[in-house]
């Protein structure tokens, strides 16, 4: 695998390799947390067909209808609760009467603290990275989270995202699987924008669960930061306590003494808790 810019970026935060769609800080996480954890947790999302656990399927080499994906985001947007989606909420008389009603089923398939850490990174998504044209055409009044996705040749253009009130996918290509020329940025995206503005969203903001902490960082470097430090602050939830290194220049954060120590000290142990996270919701 590569990046889509051919370029190397070295150790980067799981926020930016997310925000700016680095293949390769992908594939490295995948391999890490585990193949099959991947392909079971997917089932346990809502996709009915456990995919076979290939390398290729870290960066969504499996075929999916954007219905399928927007069962899968569902959690996402819902805490970590699954719902079964359903195009008939009711049966009614001619005098709007229900006869028949179909109750809504959810199930907890992902621990809150999992989900509310990749919100928060969708929400730079749209802030600052591959999205960040929703957030401009939303406004700074609406907070919303969400993913862009291009395949290979741009025969496919993707955008998955939800706002407090409301969860759209967009998929853009041709039945003939020529290239439509857009990445998920360019062709997807600007549709999902424009549909969700039209529904005057609301804002995504949901709580901050137990054990976390919502913290600023540099968006490329990972050192945390304050927005008067730095223009390209992030705010990401991490786990109360989790030593960061601190930016060289911002004075007053915890992490200063430990400026000169390695990243890979500061965040030791965080693959090992992801990995946990995954395991809790093995069916």
């Amino acid at each position: 695998p590569q990046n889509y810019t051919r370029e190397v970026y070295g150790p980067v935060p799981l926020v930016f390799a997310l925000g700016e769609s680095l293949n390769l800080a992908t594939v490295r996480v995948g391999l890490d947390v585990g193949l099959p954890v991947v392909a079971r947790t997917l089932t346990k999302l809502g996709l009915e067909r456990r995919p076979a656990p290939h390398p290729s399927l870290l960066l969504g080499a499996v075929d999916l209808s954007p219905l399928e994906v927007v069962q899968l985001y569902a959690p996402f947007a819902n805490g970590g609760f699954k719902a079964r989606l359903r195009t008939v909420r009711a049966v009614v008389d001619s005098q709007g009467k229900p006869l028949k009603t179909f109750a809504v089923q959810v199930e907890q398939v992902a621990h809150a603290a999992t989900v509310y850490q990749l919100d928060r990174m969708m929400v730079q998504v749209v802030e600052r990275g591959t999205g960040r044209a929703a957030g401009v055409r939303l406004g700074p009044d609406v907070v919303a989270a969400g993913k862009t996705g291009t395949s290979n040749d741009t025969r496919d253009s993707w955008f998955a995202g939800f706002t407090g009130s409301h969860l759209a996918v967009v998929w853009i290509g041709y039945d003939d699987n020529a290239s439509t020329g857009h990445t998920g940025g360019s062709g997807a995206l600007p549709v999902w924008a424009e549909t969700m503005a039209t529904l005057r969203p609301a804002s995504f903001d949901p709580p901050v669960p137990e054990l976390l902490e919502e913290r600023w960082i540099d968006y490329p470097t990972g050192y945390e930061t304050r927005p008067d430090c730095s223009d390209r602050a992030a705010r990401i939830a991490t786990v109360q306590g989790v030593p960061l290194p601190a930016q060289p220049g911002c004075p007053g954060l915890p992490g200063e003494a430990t400026i000169r120590e390695p990243v890979e000290r500061a965040v030791e142990g965080v693959v090992d808790r992801v990995r946990s996270w995954f395991e809790k919701v093995r069916p």
